[in-house]
């Protein structure tokens, strides 16, 4: 999964040009994790390295997304765009939720209902703490949660 962080990095560059964020910071990131996924596929590096850096990097969006878009210096962001950086670290925490469970042992359809889960709870948090103050209606968060809740419950039965 960390060459899948590469491919994101990439496809989620014109996010990061339309912010002005300066391009070191995600040359870095994917030269890490190349070097990750190298690594963790030859058997030398811990699984649990990858799976720690999509939680750990999914809940700084999610819990701080400002804290983010400072880090990547990102200018002119509004709350709207704000408020989907959070939403893409519920996301990466999706990710990062499978990844741990996968490498707990888990069968892949239980590391599906552990991710719906988190996704559940991301589109749950949008709803109740950030749609009011964005003007937005609550109808497709909560529609995704409880799709995210019943593909949960489908994947564990």
């Amino acid at each position: 999964m960390a060459y899948h962080c590469i491919a994101f990095i990439l496809i989620a560059q014109p996010c990061f040009e339309k912010f002005q964020s300066p391009k070191t910071a995600d040359a870095i990131w994917m030269a890490v994790m190349a070097a990750i996924g190298y690594k963790t596929l030859d058997g030398t590096l811990n699984k649990w390295v990858a799976a720690a850096l999509w939680l750990g990097n999914g809940a700084q969006f999610w819990l701080a997304p400002k804290s983010g878009i400072d880090l990547y210096e990102m200018k002119g962001v509004s709350k709207l765009g704000e408020s989907l950086m959070s939403l893409w670290g519920g996301q990466a925490l999706c990710v990062g939720t499978y990844l741990a469970a996968l490498i707990l042992e888990k069968s892949q359809s239980e590391a599906f209902a552990y991710s719906m889960i988190m996704n559940g709870v991301a589109a749950l948090k949008y709803a109740m703490l950030e749609a009011d103050d964005l003007k937005a209606p609550k109808t497709g968060p909560l529609a995704w949660a409880a799709l995210s809740a019943g593909l949960a419950y489908k994947s564990l039965n």
